[in-house]
């Protein structure tokens, strides 16, 4: 039975790459669109997660925050960026971890933390 190998680099840097890309492609799309504020940083987290779910954690959180810093810089909506950074786009990578806890209600207070987190940081700024 042949083992399971690891993905080459150039399988690792492309599909990092095009989901990065739309994500942020998605992100533009704020300003053009109406009512993309809230759909837009959603389906760049799920597009993070593909990563994720492919490669890994650790590809995943690179891919989250090279994201995350490039939405800063470049999208003019700084509501849905922040929507993206302290929510929408670290929760599908710390989902993993959260669904492992035992207990039901040790799970939905880490989540509701993982959500008040966010909204306090979106109402600071």
């Amino acid at each position: 039975m042949a083992e399971k190998q690891s993905p080459g680099i150039a399988y690792v840097v492309s599909l990092c790459g095009i989901m990065c890309g739309l994500s942020l492609a998605l992100m533009f799309c704020l300003g053009m669109i109406p009512g993309f504020e809230y759909v837009s940083p959603a389906v760049a987290g799920v597009l993070i997660w593909v990563v994720r779910e492919r490669l890994g954690v650790r590809y995943g959180l690179v891919s989250y925050a090279a994201v995350g810093i490039l939405t800063m810089l470049f999208t003019a909506n700084y509501e849905a960026s922040m929507m993206y950074i302290f929510l929408l786009g670290y929760y599908p990578i710390v989902r993993q971890y959260l669904m492992k806890l035992k207990y039901p209600v040790l799970r939905w207070v880490s989540k509701l933390f993982c959500a008040d987190k966010h909204f306090r940081n979106v109402a600071a700024s």
